[in-house]
């Protein structure tokens, strides 16, 4: 009964987070902190330690050394990838992102494109 407590828990603590941040982009940064607030309340009201809740400082390394595959492939091979998959589908997103960066698309004399920077 406990664990389905602390399961529909964090369900809510994910929903409303990510419902705020979507209906609520002005308010996000508190949305964002929500999740953190929950954990330290939930540590500390739970008496847990922080093993138990899966942060396990002393064994760090050697964990990264056994996982260190998802670790590269979700932090560093995954994110351009993903940036390259969405610029093919939706080339407009990185268009307008360009442009708030201060960036545009321009087309040298050669084959291909380039970014180049504005100069005001």
């Amino acid at each position: 009964m406990k664990n389905n407590r602390v399961l529909l828990e964090t369900i809510i603590v994910t929903i409303v987070s990510l419902g705020g941040i979507l209906l609520l982009p002005q308010l996000k940064l508190i949305f964002v902190l929500l999740p953190i607030a929950y954990l330290l309340i939930e540590r500390r009201q739970r008496n847990r330690t922080w093993a138990d809740l899966g942060f396990k400082f002393n064994t760090f390394w050697a964990d990264l050394r056994a996982n260190w595959f998802w670790f590269v492939l979700v932090g560093i091979i995954s994110q351009p990838a993903w940036f390259l998959i969405e610029r093919g589908v939706a080339p407009e997103i990185h268009s307008g992102l360009f442009g708030l960066l201060g960036y545009r698309r321009h087309r040298s004399a050669g084959r291909g494109r380039r970014l180049r920077l504005l100069r005001g």
